[in-house]
């Protein structure tokens, strides 16, 4: 999965909350440890498994209720 691809998703999966997009930015911010920018000049940047994995499990938890800082 492609960035671009993972933050669409996520702001599919997080659509009924506040605020989806900046939820997707934060979470793939940190997953990479990257800035904001890094995701606007490299969306084709492949995610890896074990981000894919992380990434899932973070939405999970986003779903549940839990704040985007923890």
């Amino acid at each position: 999965m492609q960035i671009q691809q993972a933050r669409t998703h996520i702001m599919t999966v997080l659509a009924e909350g506040e605020s989806p997009r900046a939820d997707a930015d934060a979470l793939l911010c940190h997953l990479l440890g990257c800035r904001r920018s890094y995701l606007m000049t490299w969306p084709e940047r492949e995610l890896d498994a074990g981000q894919q994995a992380t990434l899932q499990g973070w939405l999970e938890r986003r779903l549940a209720g839990e704040p985007i800082a923890h």
